[in-house]
C-alpha cells in the first residue's frame, strides 16, 4: 500500500482478500509503533514480515516498572479505558469532572489523579450545557479556570460529522476517515495527558456486534495511546441485556475485552429492579487488566454533579463560604416552612427515603415549595438530617400501638447549635415547675454524622464503639451531655473563633462561647466547659440565687 493508492485501488489490484491482508498488516504495524505503510515489493506483492523475538532472560535484565495510572486502580495511563453507563446516569458530567481534575491539579471522586493537559471531544451537549457544568465544577473545587489557562481544550462537534471510522463492506474492513487523521494531528500537537473521545456509537459507524470490526476500531484508539502517550477514554451505553445481567456492557464482548480497563456508572437498584434513591449512583470497575477489579465508589447528586457519598472522603472543596452557609440555612428554613404549612392537613410524614410519605419527596413535589432547580429533594433531605442533628425537629410515634406510624415534628424549645459541624445544645423548657433534669426529646438521625463521631471521640468512645453504636444510642449520649452542660448556671452559645484561647487555661482546642444564664447583658466568653465554673465564680458580680 502506498500513499498514492486508496483502498479501492488495492482491491482492484489484489482482490478483497488481498486488501484485507494489507489492512491487517497496517494495523499490526501501527500497534507495534510503525505508523507507516507496510513494505511492498516492486511487483506489488506484500513482503512476508520478519518477526521480532527475545529470550525471557533479556527481559529479566530490564528494571521492573510499576503500572502507570491516571487514576490508581481505576484508569491506567497510556491505554484505552471504556466508560459505560445507561443514558442519563451522568457519564458526561463525571468525565468532565475528571477532565477538570486532571487539568486543574485536583482530586477526582476522592482519588489522586495524574495531572496534565486534557483534550475533550464533545459530541452530545451544546456549549450552554457545558457552561452550566463547568460552573458546577468550579464551585465544587472552588477554583477559577482562568488560573489554569490552555490546560483543558474542548473540541465541539455537536451537530457535525463525528464519525472517525466506517466499515467498508466491499473491502471487508474498517477504514479510518479523514476526521480521524484530524484527531491524530490535534493529539500530536496538543500532547494531552488525557483524551476523552465521543460515545462509541457516535464515532464508529460499524456493526457494534461484530468482533473483528470492534477490534479494528479499538486498534485505532490504541494507536493514539502508543504514538502519543495519551490515555484515551471511550464512553459507551449499556444494552438492556447488559443492565439485566449486571455486566454493564453492550454489543460484542470485544468492546470490553479490547479495553485495558472498563468502568460502569450505574444506578443503585434492588434485586427487583426498583430504584429507591434516584440521586444515588455507583462507579464500578468491571474490568481491570493491570489492577484489582470490583473496586467501586458510591456517588450522590449534589449541586449539579455526582460526588462521593461517604463520610470517609473529605469534601474536595477546601473551605466553606458565607454563601454556602446561607444556602444551607435557607434550605432548612424552607423545610420548616413546609412542615408548618402541612401541619394538621396531612397524613404523618416519614423520614425514611423509600416511604411513600417521605417528607423531602412530599415537599419537593408541592407547588408551594420555594426551592427550585435540580436536586430539590436532595437539598430537603440534607436539610432534614441537619435539623434532626441540631434537635430542631424530632421523629415521634403517632397513632394507637397496633397501628403506630412515625411522624416529623418541630421541637418546641430553644435550640442553640454550632454550624455547620457543631454538636446539639438545648436549653431546658421555659416556665416555672419545669423539670430541669428531664431528658429532652430527641429525633433519631439517619446515621451517625461526622460531627457526632467527633463529639463521641472527645468523650472517649473508640472507632469500634461508634461503628457498633445505633444512631439513637449516639443521639441519647450526646443529648445527655448537652443537658448536663446547660443545667449549670451557664450555657453554651457556640464555638469560639479559630485561635481564641480559653480565659482560664489559655488552651485553643475545643473552646466554646459560654454565657452566664443569670446575666442576659453579659457577652459570651471563650472558655472550656471544665473551666467555665471557675471563671464565672471568680468574676461573679451578682447576688447568689
Amino acid at each position: 500500500m502506498t500513499d498514492e493508492k486508496d483502498w479501492n485501488d488495492i482491491e482492484r489490484e489484489r482482490g478483497a482478500e488481498g486488501a484485507r491482508e494489507v489492512f491487517n498488516e497496517a494495523i499490526a504495524n501501527r500497534e507495534q509503533g510503525n505508523s507507516g505503510p507496510p513494505p511492498g515489493d516492486d511487483d506489488g506483492k506484500t513482503k512476508i514480515p520478519v518477526l521480532q523475538s527475545y529470550f525471557i532472560e533479556e527481559l529479566a535484565r530490564q528494571p521492573v516498572e510499576p503500572v502507570d495510572w491516571l487514576v490508581e486502580d481505576f484508569i491506567p495511563a497510556n491505554a484505552v479505558t471504556g466508560f459505560f453507563g445507561d443514558g442519563g446516569t451522568g457519564k458526561d458530567r463525571t468525565l468532565l469532572l475528571l477532565a477538570a481534575a486532571v487539568a486543574c491539579d485536583q482530586r477526582w471522586l476522592g482519588k489522586d489523579v495524574k495531572h496534565g493537559r486534557v483534550l475533550y471531544f464533545n459530541v452530545e451537549d451544546d456549549d450552554k450545557e457545558l457552561n452550566r457544568r463547568q460552573a458546577a465544577i468550579a464551585d465544587h473545587y472552588d477554583l477559577d479556570f482562568e488560573k489554569f489557562p490552555e490546560r483543558l481544550k474542548i473540541v465541539p462537534l455537536v451537530g457535525q460529522d463525528t464519525v472517525l471510522a466506517v466499515f467498508n463492506s466491499r473491502a471487508g474492513m474498517v477504514q479510518p476517515r479523514p476526521l480521524f487523521e484530524s484527531v491524530r494531528r490535534m493529539v500530536g500537537e496538543f500532547e494531552p495527558t488525557l483524551t476523552i473521545v465521543g460515545n462509541r456509537v457516535n464515532i464508529f459507524s460499524v456493526d457494534q456486534n461484530n468482533d473483528a470490526q470492534a477490534r479494528q476500531c479499538l486498534g485505532l484508539l490504541t494507536s493514539l495511546t502508543k504514538d502519543f502517550g495519551t490515555t484515551v477514554i471511550m464512553p459507551g451505553h449499556v444494552s438492556l441485556s447488559g443492565m439485566s445481567s449486571g455486566r454493564g456492557d453492550s454489543g460484542t464482548v470485544q468492546w470490553s475485552n479490547g479495553c485495558r480497563s472498563r468502568l460502569l456508572l450505574d444506578r443503585v437498584t434492588k434485586e427487583n429492579g426498583a430504584e429507591p434513591d434516584p440521586d444515588a449512583r455507583v462507579l464500578q470497575v468491571k474490568k481491570a487488566n493491570w489492577g484489582p477489579d470490583k473496586n467501586e465508589i458510591r456517588l450522590r447528586w449534589s449541586r449539579g454533579l455526582f460526588v462521593p457519598d461517604t463520610e470517609d472522603i473529605k469534601s474536595e472543596k477546601a473551605t466553606w463560604s458565607f454563601g454556602d452557609v446561607a444556602t444551607l440555612l435557607n434550605d432548612e428554613d424552607e423545610f420548616l416552612r413546609m412542615l408548618d404549612l402541612l401541619k394538621g392537613a396531612r397524613t404523618p410524614l416519614s423520614p425514611w427515603p423509600t416511604a411513600h410519605n417521605n417528607a423531602p419527596k412530599i415537599f419537593a413535589e408541592d407547588s408551594r415549595c420555594k426551592l427550585t432547580g435540580k436536586g430539590v429533594r436532595d437539598k430537603l433531605k440534607s436539610a432534614m438530617e441537619r435539623l434532626l442533628t441540631k434537635g430542631a425537629i424530632e421523629i415521634v410515634e403517632v397513632g394507637p400501638p397496633s397501628k403506630s406510624r412515625t411522624d416529623i415534628r418541630r421541637v418546641e424549645r430553644g435550640v442553640v447549635v454550632d454550624f455547620p459541624d457543631g454538636k446539639p445544645v438545648r436549653e431546658p423548657p421555659a416556665g416555672e415547675g419545669a423539670d430541669q433534669g428531664a431528658e429532652p426529646s430527641a429525633g433519631i438521625p439517619f446515621m451517625i454524622t461526622i460531627a457526632m463521631k467527633e463529639e463521641l471521640k472527645r468523650r472517649k468512645f473508640t472507632d469500634e464503639d461508634i461503628f457498633a453504636m445505633r444512631p439513637e444510642r449516639a443521639r441519647a449520649i450526646l443529648a445527655d451531655a448537652s443537658r448536663n452542660a446547660t443545667t449549670e448556671r451557664f450555657r453554651v452559645i457556640g464555638k469560639a473563633l479559630v485561635g481564641d484561647a480559653c480565659l482560664i487555661c489559655f488552651g485553643t482546642e475545643d473552646v466554646k462561647l459560654i454565657k452566664d444564664k443569670r446575666d442576659a447583658d453579659t457577652e459570651p466568653k471563650p472558655l472550656h466547659l471544665q473551666c467555665a465554673k471557675e471563671w464565672f465564680d471568680s468574676n461573679d458580680t451578682l447576688p447568689p440565687d
